[in-house]
């Protein structure tokens, strides 16, 4: 049966597939997406939407109406309730944000 080798980033070393630390230079070996970059990118997701979604709830009824016209409350009338969809939102875009880093990850070997 034919293994598969990669060879380290940093120094050059060829190690088997599934390989956690490099023999050469005893740096840990990454599949994928590290932990860290799913974390961050799920955090810019929940901040990128949930900003699109406040903008959306609470600063476009007042553009509406001073601009056009129409006679929209802040928040659509919903009170404190308003930041529920903002939130919801920001869940969406940390969840889209972490799938996203982990699929920009996905078939990548790197060394740390």
């Amino acid at each position: 049966m034919s293994e598969l080798i990669h060879t380290c980033g940093k120094c050059r070393h060829d190690f088997v597939h599934g390989a956690t630390v490099c023999q050469g230079c005893h740096r840990d070996i990454f599949y994928g997406a590290s932990r860290v970059e799913i974390e961050n990118g799920s955090k810019v997701g929940a901040v990128l939407l949930a900003t699109v979604a406040g903008f959306v709830v609470f600063w476009l009824p007042s553009l509406l109406n001073d601009h056009m016209g129409a006679h929209l409350k802040i928040g659509y009338g919903l009170g404190l309730y308003s930041i529920l969809p903002v939130c919801f939102v920001g869940l969406i875009g940390y969840l889209w944000g972490g799938s996203k880093a982990r699929n920009d990850g996905a078939g990548k070997i790197r060394t740390f």
